[in-house]
């Protein structure tokens, strides 16, 4: 997390950083959902880097921020076995991720919780 936290202010690799969120699954010890997730981090970091590339550097910065405060809670919530706490939390950044997905794209900046 520590690491995460360094990374905010470079897109690129804040992008690559969060690999976690496959790194979480891995760690549920499901095979299949490893797989998929690994697919789909493929496809979202090449849309990322592409997404960087077209942008202003600093744009996403306070959404780097915002994504970090999550992985930091989740992990914390997860080491803590507080299961129905980090599924709200997933909810809840699900939620917001629907709702910044659904903008148009100009105005696009993934928000998460900041819980």
């Amino acid at each position: 997390m520590d690491k995460g936290a360094d990374l905010v202010g470079d897109a690129v690799q804040f992008a690559r950083w969060t690999r976690a969120h496959s790194t979480i699954v891995e760690l549920g010890d499901n095979k299949a959902l490893t797989v998929i997730a690994s697919m789909l981090y493929y496809i979202i970091s090449r849309h990322n880097e592409q997404f960087v590339a077209a942008h202003e550097p600093d744009r996403e910065r306070p959404a780097h921020r915002a994504a970090h405060r999550a992985y930091s809670k989740l992990v914390t919530l997860l080491r803590e076995s507080d299961v129905s706490a980090a599924q709200a939390l997933c909810a809840r950044t699900s939620t917001a991720l629907r709702s910044a997905w659904s903008e148009a794209p100009k105005q696009r900046s993934l928000r998460f919780c900041r819980d």
